[in-house]
């Protein structure tokens, strides 16, 4: 295995892809370093570790932040090896979830249908649900963002009842980890069709 001189691999912290080589300081540092910078009770910060850094980092972090898991399983707790139901998330005093990550969708195979169910089976359980919906380039250069958006979301209005425990997440696909960043008005132009 590589290593990042001054990192620790297996370090708990390893929050995320770019924290994880990271050596000028440790990124739980880092975020609670700009809790100073918002006020809470406008804004609601939720980071989302890896499951089994989730207690760990709810211990480290506490007010003002909310802990996430990354995803959820569709169904509620048995024999499933590997997967995280909601309510082993609640007994660990998780609150919210990501459903429908583009890594998801794109690894795993989650269709729109699979992220709408998981929605719903998590808000059934008591969770909170951030829904990630996402286009790829080449369906932005095609002309396809709004149907790509159009699925998603409808996948989740097919599902969902309550939308007061839902925090839709924008998340262009082609922008993760290629330095290319979204611009304020790509973005405006999406909030915008969504609120229709």
């Amino acid at each position: 295995m590589a290593s990042v001189p001054g990192h620790d691999p297996l370090s708990p912290f390893s929050l995320s892809k770019q924290a994880s080589t990271r050596t000028h300081s440790h990124p739980l540092q880092e975020l609670t370093s700009g809790a100073q910078q918002f006020d809470p009770k406008k804004v609601d910060v939720v980071v989302a570790p890896t499951a089994v850094h989730l207690q760990q980092v709810k211990g480290a972090l506490g007010a003002p932040y909310e802990v996430s898991a990354q995803d959820v399983w569709i169904k509620g707790p048995g024999a499933y090896t590997g997967e995280v139901p909601a309510e082993i998330l609640k007994d660990m005093g998780i609150n919210w979830t990501l459903t429908g990550h583009s890594e998801r969708r794109a690894y795993c195979g989650e269709t729109n249908e699979v992220v709408g169910q998981k929605t719903a089976r998590a808000l059934e359980a008591g969770l909170n649900v951030i829904p990630c919906i996402g286009e790829t380039l080449d369906q932005r250069n095609s002309g396809q963002l709004f149907n790509v958006l159009t699925a998603q979301v409808q996948a989740l209005v097919d599902n969902v009842q309550d939308w007061s425990r839902i925090v839709v997440a924008y998340e262009p696909v082609w922008a993760i980890g290629t330095g290319v960043v979204a611009t304020p008005e790509q973005a405006q132009e999406v909030h915008a069709f969504l609120r229709k």
